[in-house]
């Protein structure tokens, strides 16, 4: 899988984040206190992510390209603005910004990009569920913050919350491929609503996890009503069972 790599934009000059001082800058003084909002959200995409809003707004949703870009530029933002580790709240907000009509094209713009995965979430929680703390935007700090030394990642959360300096520069993240802990993409598949319009993002949660459930099965040799509690897609979606559990369960 491909590594984060970050870079620092100051004076016009990028540094690499091999040099620990250039990390330790971003870690502790590049945090802002202004509002990760609507607007904000909007104004960002408009700089980094034409594509996203025109498919947005020619087809009401956006494909599997536009959603991974659209969480490269939340977590860009949110990095820039509250650091790598930012807080339950932070992410919450930034991800009902994301899933908020406006937040891409205005309040005439197309419906929304809820998700209701059931009747106790409120649509944003695929972006971000603050019960258990999953969904794409944390997948991908999680990601960015294997590439932190070990010093850094202890200090991180002391320096994030007693250090409230006026950041100097910006910060650019060059993100991965999507994220690949089948832990994250596990709690993707059991929480997301089974409907048409989630298919191509549990399919590719699917995908993800594919390996994981053979070692699972491997290891518990699972009855097949332990097999379907524990991967519930399967149930509900029955026309994913040809194209990966029978394969699964043959092979093991």
């Amino acid at each position: 899988m491909d590594k984060f790599q970050v870079f620092l934009k100051t004076s016009g000059a990028s540094v690499l984040n091999e040099q620990s001082d250039a990390v330790e800058t971003v870690t502790t003084n590049q945090i802002s206190r202004d509002p990760i909002d609507v607007e904000t959200l909007r104004a960002v995409c408009e700089r980094k992510g034409a594509s996203v809003l025109a498919d947005y707004e020619a087809s009401g949703t956006l494909s599997e390209a536009s959603r991974k870009l659209f969480v490269k530029i939340a977590v860009s933002e949110l990095i820039e603005k509250k650091g790598f580790y930012p807080r339950s709240e932070d992410k919450s907000k930034m991800a009902r910004s994301m899933a908020s009509r406006e937040g891409l094209a205005g309040p005439d713009g197309p419906p929304l990009l809820k998700i209701k995965m059931g009747e106790e979430n409120e649509g944003f929680e695929h972006f971000y569920d603050p019960i258990s703390h999953s969904g794409f935007l944390e997948i991908r700090l999680r990601n960015l913050r294997r590439n932190l030394q070990d010093d850094q990642r202890r200090c991180q959360r002391k320096r994030v919350q007693s250090s409230p300096v006026h950041p100097r520069g910006s910060i650019a993240v060059d993100m991965p491929a999507e994220g690949d802990d089948p832990i994250e993409w596990m709690t993707v598949i059991k929480r997301m609503r089974p409907c048409q319009e989630n298919l191509s993002t549990i399919k590719e949660a699917m995908d993800k996890t594919y390996a994981s459930r053979r070692l699972w099965i491997a290891a518990r040799h699972p009855t097949l009503e332990e097999f379907f509690a524990e991967f519930p897609r399967f149930v509900d979606m029955p026309y994913l069972v040809s194209a990966y559990c029978i394969g699964t369960l043959s092979e093991d």
